[in-house]
Parts: structure tokens; C-alpha cells; sequence
């Protein structure tokens, strides 16, 4: 019997599982696969992966289904309870087929009704890597769209709208989607020399605006300048707050490059934002002096 095919991609913050059975699709009653992580979820010694989704529909709130009970449909699955602690250690990963009738499962999923394949089961050994490795730091920051865990987060902290925010608790929110640049982001700024970079938004209060303001050092930084509207003002007000007396900018705008202005002055700047943040101009490019951010 052939076995399952599996790979593992590694961040410092979550597993990705990709995985196959051929012989499955010859199978009428192939449900999916069961996965079992060896150590488990905080300290246990052995999980199952969960689900949320079982043959009598969704979990009730804030529970799972073990994927023994409720089989993975797809051929890929995250892994992401992964502690801090966790971060340089290994993993081992059980991926097992699973055979059945849905169609006896009642009110509750029944381990019984399920048949785990054994002899089709696969083994990954997976070290989860470390922020830094060989010198070279990774970080991602966590995604927000159809995320449950957000959803879930935002229903710990009461916050049903934005009426709801307070400045503790969007700190809450941006802290766990910053997943670590909250804090490598801010540091880096503060001891590197000369800065050349891009960013797509520019309006984190928390901490990159902070941190560019206390820069005292050579920064070049393209931005995104179309008109976005943040918090009710334009997102451009965030520029305009970083930049200073002493710079040059250029407008990057339908594939060429103009030199607009150089060593301008403050007067001079304001009237530069206006025509950059103009219909047609899509980008600025600004470089700061060795003069702190104000």
C-alpha cells in the first residue's frame, strides 16, 4: 500500500503541512487524513490537529474537533500553536488517511465510525528555526483576513466595533498581528547606520512612527502615496508628520522618475506634499538627513 506523501515549510511561528495519498482517489470512502503532533500543545505529549469543521457541521463556539474525528479535507493544514518556547525545538508529525461512513456519525463524532489507515501512515521530523539563523533574522507579521483567531481575540477583548477600541486594547490587537516586528522593527531602526527601504502603509502609531522619529541618521524610505483614509484623515497626514526641513524627494510616477526638489525648506516641503499627493503621482521617495524625524 502506498504510503502518504508529505512535506513540511517552517517558519519560526507556524508549520505548513502538504500532503497526498494516491490512492485515495480510487476510494469512495477516503475522508481525509488525521494528524497527530508529537510533543503537543502546550506541554502535552501528544495532539491531535484540530478542526473546526466535522460530517454534522461546525464546531460550537470556541471548540475544535481532533482531526481523528473530524478528518482534514484538504491536502495542506497550518500548524499554528506554536509557543515561544517552542521556537528551536523539533516536532514530529503523524499524517494517517482515514476511511469510514460519515453517514453513521449522530450527534457527536465517533472515533469508532472512522477507520485510521495505518499502514498508509507517514512520519515528518520538523525543527521549527529560530528568528535568527546564520545571521539572517525572519519575521512575518500574522494575517487578519477570514482569521479566526483574530475574530476570537477581538471577542476576549469586547471589541464588536471600532467604537469598542481602546488604546489598550488595539495595542492588544496590533501586538499579536505584529507577531514580533512590534518590537525587531523598532530596534532595528534604532541601531542600524544608513536606511534604504519601501513601506506600503506608514501610519503605526505604536511603533514605526516613533521609531523613524527618533532616527538621526541617513533614511531613505519609499512610500505608497495614494490617498487612504485612516482613523478619518488621510493617511498621508502620517508622512507629513515624519518628514523634516532637510531632505530631497522624488515623484515615481507611470514608470519614470522626476527630480522635483532638493535640500528643500518647510514652506517648500508642505507645497511639495500637495502636488505628490496629487491624482496623479503614486509613489514618494524620501530621504532624511542626519536630522532626527519631528
Amino acid at each position: 500500500m502506498a504510503k502518504v506523501r508529505a512535506r513540511s515549510y517552517t517558519s519560526p511561528t507556524l508549520v505548513l503541512l502538504a500532503f497526498d495519498w494516491a490512492e485515495g482517489k480510487n476510494l469512495k470512502d477516503f475522508l481525509g487524513f488525521a494528524i497527530k503532533r508529537v510533543p503537543g500543545f502546550r506541554r502535552a505529549k501528544e495532539s491531535w490537529l484540530t478542526n473546526r469543521i466535522g460530517f454534522n457541521g461546525p464546531a460550537s463556539k470556541n471548540t475544535f474537533f481532533d482531526s481523528n474525528v473530524a478528518p482534514i479535507q484538504k491536502f495542506m493544514w497550518w500548524d499554528a500553536q506554536i509557543d515561544t518556547a517552542d521556537r528551536g525545538k523539533s516536532f514530529t508529525y503523524k499524517i494517517w488517511p482515514v476511511r469510514g461512513k460519515p453517514a453513521g456519525v449522530k450527534k457527536v463524532e465517533d472515533p469508532s465510525v472512522f477507520t485510521l489507515v495505518e499502514a498508509a501512515k507517514t512520519t515528518l521530523r520538523v525543527k521549527l528555526p529560530n528568528f535568527v539563523e546564520n545571521k539572517v533574522g525572519t519575521w512575518f507579521n500574522r494575517a487578519v483576513v477570514s482569521s479566526q483567531a483574530f475574530t476570537r481575540l477581538c471577542e476576549q477583548l469586547k471589541v464588536r466595533s471600532k467604537t469598542d477600541l481602546t488604546e489598550d486594547k488595539e495595542r492588544k490587537l496590533r501586538t499579536w498581528l505584529a507577531n514580533g516586528m512590534e518590537t525587531v522593527v523598532p530596534a532595528f531602526l534604532a541601531k542600524s547606520g544608513e536606511i534604504s527601504g519601501a513601506i506600503y502603509h506608514l501610519e503605526d502609531r505604536f511603533w514605526v512612527i516613533p521609531a523613524l522619529q527618533k532616527r538621526g541618521k541617513a533614511t531613505q524610505m519609499v512610500y505608497d502615496a495614494r490617498d487612504v483614509r485612516v482613523d478619518g484623515e488621510l493617511e498621508k497626514a502620517a508622512v507629513r508628520r515624519c518628514l523634516t526641513a532637510s531632505r530631497s524627494a522624488r515623484q515615481i510616477s507611470s514608470g519614470s522618475n522626476e527630480a522635483l526638489l532638493s535640500n528643500t525648506s518647510s514652506t517648500a516641503s508642505n507645497g511639495l506634499l500637495q502636488s505628490i499627493f496629487g491624482t496623479r503621482p503614486r509613489y514618494l521617495s524620501v530621504e532624511l538627513t542626519a536630522r532626527p524625524l519631528i
